[in-house]
């Protein structure tokens, strides 16, 4: 999760076993996408999406997250 604040951009983890920087937070998890909300350049929250499906997450998946997330930025 910190990794997507401080490089502040989209981080996905097609397999959570693999990286180091994984915090497990639920037992099931094979994959994880985090895309920091940003505002004027700073992280204000996040979304951060877990899966039991290793190499879960498309860029098609990580195209809409974003969107969602500068959506969310325009509306807080």
């Amino acid at each position: 999760c910190s990794a997507a604040v401080s490089e502040k951009g989209t981080v996905i983890v097609p397999d959570v076993n693999d990286d180091p920087r994984y915090l497990q937070c639920f037992i099931n998890t094979r994959a994880e996408m985090v895309v920091p909300i940003l505002r004027d350049g700073a992280a204000i929250a996040e979304i951060d999406i877990d899966s039991d499906q290793l190499n879960a997450f498309t860029p098609t998946d990580q195209e809409f997250v974003e969107w969602v997330a500068q959506e969310l930025v325009r509306i807080l």
